[in-house]
């Protein structure tokens, strides 16, 4: 049965805050000059997931980055087995290895359905590999994902309402894909969608945020955004539409080799400490006291980055009750790079996000427009992720959970656009 009202959210990866604009995505810019527009700040790491699904932050949801120190949960243990070898063979060989018979022995051991999907294992060496676990091992609509608290979908289980749901990595979220799936299947009869576009994220990173062929994936990302727009606002009497990113894109300047740096310090790898090289953290876990030290004077000489400290942890509420996310975390300044980090395999990305809140670029465009009435606002301050959940909730007419934060963005100061 068809409803009368729906609400839309569209998580565009990497929409950053600059990226809506009349030439290079024409439908959003529409939008956004009837509707509330706004930057948002990204919260800790490259997860942000959790912010927009429980009005939390990392510290609560347990998240923030890929993977996790876990070698209790790990589902890569396996990885002990294989020859160490095959890290060195050179990165196209290696990579063809990993894609096409370790990731199969992924989806064998995997315990939930979502790692079986979620099976890429980057340049992880093999064996650091089994001491580290996914950190998120439940799609987000099912029950008791993001550490248990009262997600999105939680809510709407509550309020007896029901979802059209695509997105990563249970299903592909290619622009084209996602177009064509909404068409086919969106029906009229679910009161709310989510639907998930990773094009520009792809783009971004690879060629940069500046680059001729970002700007011609924008306007691909827009014509598609128009086509499941106009088909979802001829089922419904009323649409309220909420576009965001996740974060932005930094154009990347310099890397930065933690690799090679920790050679020069006699302590070993897997022995002495453990190391996570995401793109724009080196994350430790100490195993042998001595190792602090000096480790840590190492990377404090090391230009294009600093320890997170103690007052970061408050400021970002990344106080989390586990030692899963690193005892000690190395960040990378804007423009800086982690290279090679546990990524990539091949040089060196144009684009790069999880930078501190006080660079601009790493900010998100967020718009959210209504069928039944205009707003023509631009908020003068940006968001948070958490006033997205706040958002949708108030649009879907649910209460916000207990100790969930945000503010829906229509009760936000704004400017006349």
């Amino acid at each position: 049965m068809q409803k009368k009202r729906a609400t839309v959210m569209i998580h565009v990866d990497a929409l950053r805050h600059d990226y809506v604009t009349e030439e290079d995505m024409p439908f959003l810019y529409s939008l956004a000059s009837t509707g509330i527009a706004a930057d948002v700040i990204p919260p800790f790491g490259f997860e942000p997931d959790g912010a927009y699904l429980t009005g939390r932050e990392p510290e609560e949801y347990e998240g923030g980055v890929h993977f996790v120190y876990s070698p209790e949960t790990s589902c890569y243990g396996f990885a002990r087995f294989l020859p160490a070898l095959m890290d060195r063979l050179g990165p196209y060989v290696s990579f063809a290895f990993r894609r096409f018979f370790v990731e199969r022995l992924v989806r064998h051991f995997a315990r939930t359905a979502r790692q079986k999907k979620q099976t890429y294992i980057g340049r992880i060496p093999f064996h650091q590999l089994p001491r580290f676990d996914l950190c998120e091992q439940e799609y987000a609509f099912e029950p008791g994902a993001l550490n248990g608290l009262p997600t999105l979908y939680d809510q709407l289980r509550k309020g007896n309402k029901t979802w059209f749901f695509h997105g990563a990595p249970k299903h592909p979220v290619g622009v084209d894909r996602v177009v064509q799936r909404a068409l086919l299947e969106i029906d009229g009869s679910a009161d709310f969608i989510f639907l998930f576009i990773a094009d520009l994220d792809a783009a971004g990173h690879q060629y940069g945020p500046e680059s001729c062929e970002r700007r011609a994936c924008a306007k691909k990302v827009d014509a598609g955004l128009r086509r499941i727009y106009e088909h979802i606002t001829a089922l419904y009497e009323q649409t309220d539409c909420l576009v965001f990113g996740d974060h932005g894109m930094v154009a990347v300047e310099r890397g930065v080799n933690i690799a090679a740096a920790l050679k020069t310090i006699p302590f070993s790898a897997g022995k002495d400490y453990t190391v996570f090289l995401d793109s724009t953290f080196a994350r430790f876990w100490i195993h042998n006291e001595a190792v602090r030290g000096p480790l840590q004077e190492l990377l404090a000489g090391i230009e294009g980055g600093t320890w997170i400290s103690e007052q970061d942890r408050t400021d970002y509420a990344i106080r989390w009750k586990s030692r899963r996310f690193g005892d000690l975390i190395w960040w990378v300044d804007a423009g800086y790079e982690i290279h090679p980090d546990y990524w990539h395999f091949r040089d060196i990305k144009k684009g790069m996000h999880g930078y501190r809140r006080e660079v601009r670029d790493n900010h998100a465009a967020a718009l959210f427009h209504s069928t039944a009435q205009p707003f023509a606002r631009q908020l003068s301050e940006p968001a948070a992720m958490v006033d997205l959940f706040a958002t949708v909730l108030d649009s879907l007419e649910l209460p916000l959970p207990a100790g969930a934060r945000g503010r829906p963005l229509r009760s936000l100061d704004h400017e006349d656009a």
